[in-house]
């Protein structure tokens, strides 16, 4: 299912609804399909800014305070940083190809 916004052809009227891919629900007042204007926002995409401001207290001597993922991803990608680096052993052992030794 899809959120999208639809308008009558004969501009009785516009709204957004859930509907299943492919369906286009009649106007209300005339009967005529309706036209798919854009897409909405959908419910299993991630937004880009945070609910609440995300600190990070690590990148410097001052915490800094991000709003959106892609300004922490711009400013992580800035200080030669990678977001949640994982490493993962090889497959009946502890040992990690990427990482030389432990400190």
């Amino acid at each position: 299912m899809a959120k999208l916004d639809f308008c009558c052809p004969n501009g009785h009227e516009q709204l957004d609804m859930m509907v299943r891919y492919g369906e286009r629900p009649p106007c209300q007042d005339c009967g005529a399909t309706m036209e798919i204007l854009w897409a909405s926002s959908f419910p299993n995409v991630i937004p880009d800014t945070f609910g609440t401001p995300l600190v990070v207290e690590h990148f410097g001597d001052q915490p800094e305070t991000f709003t959106s993922r892609s300004e922490h991803r711009r400013r992580t990608k800035e200080l030669g940083l990678r977001v949640r680096d994982e490493h993962c052993s090889a497959p009946g052992t502890d040992k990690n190809r990427n990482v030389s030794r432990w400190v």
